[in-house]
């Protein structure tokens, strides 16, 4: 091989190199943006699947949404008794009236476990269930009332289920030696009123 074929020779493998190169740097390139391709893809293929998935659980998240709002409504009606100190004593009245009992003595009294100012009144919830609404209110109410005993009883029942959320704390009955027939009740109750104001909402609140 002559001076002038080896040249030709270097000059073309010098050539195919920086060809190879030049390939080789091109390739990495579009490798490196092929693989940013697809882990894109990758993501947003997840995010697709993520909200094909709430998609389909939108139904039953609006069914238990509207639970939700009509046990609050509900909670929020059943409370209602214990919001008005006047409506309540027209309520307790209204009531014994009704099941022929006659209240000898009406009047406020103090309630076991008052709402504090800071966090309300905290009712306990049981391990897993969401936390037990606050009480917003609370109400407390001695009474004597002077019926026959079947009479006493009906009333009593109807204390605990037709005042929204109210108790008897403590019930003490005798029988009454001039009246034949008829008992004496000493009756200690309570009413509450529940706050069922989403947390989100009293945050927000707090914040403004």
């Amino acid at each position: 091989m002559n001076h002038s074929q080896r040249e030709t020779v270097a000059h073309g493998v010098i050539a195919a190199t920086i060809l190879i190169g030049s390939y080789m740097l091109v390739v990495d390139r579009l490798q490196g943006r092929l693989n940013e391709a697809n882990a894109q893809a990758t993501t947003l293929l997840t995010q697709v699947r993520e909200c094909e998935s709430l998609r389909d659980q939108v139904p039953q998240m609006t069914r238990n949404l509207g639970k939700a709002q009509a046990q609050a409504e509900q909670i929020r009606r059943d409370s209602a008794a214990a919001k008005n100190d006047r409506a309540l004593y027209a309520s307790l009245t209204e009531l014994a009236t009704r099941h022929k009992v006659r209240l000898d003595e009406l009047q406020p009294a103090a309630v076991s476990s008052p709402p504090s100012q800071d966090e309300k009144f905290k009712t306990p919830s049981l391990p897993g269930e969401a936390p037990a609404p606050a009480v917003e209110q609370a109400l407390a109410y001695s009474m004597v009332a002077t019926a026959s005993f079947s009479d006493i009883a009906d009333f009593m029942r109807a204390l605990q289920s037709e005042l929204g959320y109210s108790v008897i704390r403590s019930a003490r009955i005798l029988p009454v030696a001039e009246e034949a027939g008829m008992v004496r009740a000493t009756i200690n109750t309570e009413h509450f009123a529940f706050d069922v104001t989403p947390r989100a909402a009293v945050a927000d609140q707090g914040a403004k």
